[in-house]
């Protein structure tokens, strides 16, 4: 995935985030184990999550596992820095095509705002965040 187009990589990581809710949703967290305490969305523990969780877990399956969270690498500070920039590059792209299908607005309460008060507070459930994600993952393909 490495190298491909961004629109190409953001629609993958939508698909991965996907798979995820389907696994399990939750609301009010961006991942939960399942004694339902709170964790880290890219830990192996991790056995539902929101939205925004999802894409954040949906990361490694693309290859760009946080570099701090990688026990198996160690990675110079430019490349760390390298990953962690291409990861949210890819986040902002992701999210901004998950808000234009699902017509979430930046701002819509207080502090508490798009993709978060989205999955906590308007969804029905994660089949519905799944099904935007998709919805959102094609229509960067078809722009790709």
């Amino acid at each position: 995935m490495k190298g491909a187009p961004l629109n190409e990589q953001a629609a993958a990581l939508l698909r991965a985030a996907a798979g995820y809710v389907r696994k399990g949703h939750v609301r009010h967290a961006n991942a939960r184990k399942a004694n339902g305490a709170l964790c880290d969305p890219e830990s192996p523990q991790a056995v539902c999550w929101c939205a925004q969780g999802a894409l954040l877990a949906g990361l490694p399956d693309i290859g760009l596992r946080h570099p701090y969270l990688d026990p198996t690498r160690t990675y110079s500070e430019l490349a760390a820095d390298q990953i962690i920039e291409t990861r949210h590059e890819l986040l902002r792209a992701a999210a901004k095509a998950l808000r234009e299908v699902a017509d979430i607005a930046l701002a819509l309460e207080g502090h508490k705002s798009g993709i978060p008060l989205w999955n906590d507070e308007i969804v029905e459930d994660g089949a519905e965040v799944a099904g935007s994600m998709m919805a959102a993952a094609e229509k960067l393909e078809a722009a790709a």
